[in-house]
């Protein structure tokens, strides 16, 4: 039984490898205009991430019932933290996208003007402003260019925003 767990602890530390691999290529996505297969792809690796700690959770008590010590990834937990603000920045670019998206083509009176206002100007445009702080220290001029068209497409729809309340009140 032990070596049954050791072997898939082996794969386990290969996958990890690739996985690593993975985050360096998703720093790399810098088309904002492909937001919604990109963010496929982002969820695609969250859910890589969340598959991984239930294996370790496996490993970990499997390796208790054998008494052996416990294994820690710390690869796998530097992997997720920086993964963390490419799925934030791709997150809100696609919320945004659905929203603008939403509005633009969907009927315009179950628009709620104040609700909408209040998302993209505290949530989206917020988001955005933070995001693009948080990238400039990690100089990653792909992140920083898919946030500053991101930003440029909130500030587009920002102007449109009073035709909408226009047409709602």
């Amino acid at each position: 039984m032990t070596e049954k767990l050791e072997t898939e602890k082996e794969v386990f530390n290969k996958q990890l490898i690739e996985i690593e691999k993975e985050l360096e290529d998703i720093k790399k996505f810098n088309d904002y205009g492909e937001v919604v297969k990109v963010y496929a792809k982002i969820d695609k690796f969250k859910l890589q991430i969340k598959d991984c700690h239930t294996q370790i959770e496996s490993f970990n008590y499997r390796e208790e019932m054998f008494k052996i010590p416990a294994s820690t990834y710390e690869s796998l937990d530097l992997v997720e933290d920086g993964f963390k603000p490419y799925y934030r920045m791709w997150s809100t670019a696609m919320k945004f996208d659905y929203e603008k998206s939403n509005t633009t083509n969907g009927p315009l009176l179950k628009n709620n003007f104040s609700q909408l206002e209040k998302q993209v100007n505290r949530e989206f445009l917020k988001e955005t402003i933070e995001l693009t702080k948080e990238f400039d220290n990690l100089n990653n001029d792909d992140a920083s260019k898919v946030l500053g068209e991101l930003k440029e497409d909130i500030e587009k729809f920002r102007e449109k925003l009073w035709l909408i309340e226009l047409l709602t009140t």
